[in-house]
């Protein structure tokens, strides 16, 4: 329910803030940061009490989800190279 009501006022915000002028939300960016904050309030807790006695398994799946994530990234930018050398392009 936070993280909805932190989505709900950043959009307003962003919104408020394109009409006054005082915020370029051209590129995303801004609403970007909305999204992810909301994440954060929606996992950060969870992920907080799951590990609080155990510091080094926090680290290590925190680690394992980074790695994945910069896989997909990768995987993602450099979809047409790898599709070029497979000869799928």
């Amino acid at each position: 329910m936070l993280a909805l009501a932190i989505v709900i006022i950043g959009g307003l915000t962003i919104v408020a803030a394109d009409v006054l002028g005082f915020l370029d939300v051209s590129d995303g960016r801004a609403a970007s940061l909305v999204g992810l904050l909301a994440i954060g309030v929606w996992i950060g807790p969870g992920f907080l009490a799951r590990y609080r006695s155990n510091g080094s398994a926090a680290v290590m799946h925190l680690a394992i989800w980074l790695a994945i994530a910069t896989v997909l990234a990768v995987l993602f930018l450099w979809q047409e190279p790898i599709l070029a050398f497979l000869g799928q392009s």
